[in-house]
């Protein structure tokens, strides 16, 4: 089969079909046959960090910021990946760097 345009989009097709039923097999079969060890390592962890809260090794304050900075970093990294899904973050960084800092763009216009 040659790959070019006139096939690209039958091959786009059969790819999209492909991926939709490997994800509709395997989306949740690792949590469903693993749950007992999901369950058992997340309880393992509240464990340690309650233990080490509770011999004073840890400082609750530094357990509680630590729990927020990961909520608020988790939730900048999910918004900068569908920024840069979505091209608007490409863009912006795109723009910003063709750009110098008199605003004169760094490469003459092809036309």
């Amino acid at each position: 089969m040659q790959i070019d345009k006139s096939t690209g989009l039958a091959l786009q097709k059969r790819r999209q079909a492909f991926t939709t039923v490997i994800t509709q097999e395997n989306r949740t079969l690792w949590f469903k046959t693993n749950t007992g060890y999901s369950v058992l390592g997340y309880l393992l962890g509240i464990g340690l960090l309650a233990g080490m809260v509770f011999t004073e090794m840890l400082d609750p304050l530094w357990l509680i910021g630590s729990v927020v900075l990961g909520i608020l970093l988790s939730s900048l990294g999910r918004l900068i990946s569908k920024g840069f899904q979505k091209c608007y973050l490409s863009r912006v960084i795109c723009c910003h760097l063709s750009v110098d800092h008199d605003g004169q763009l760094l490469w003459p216009d092809p036309q």
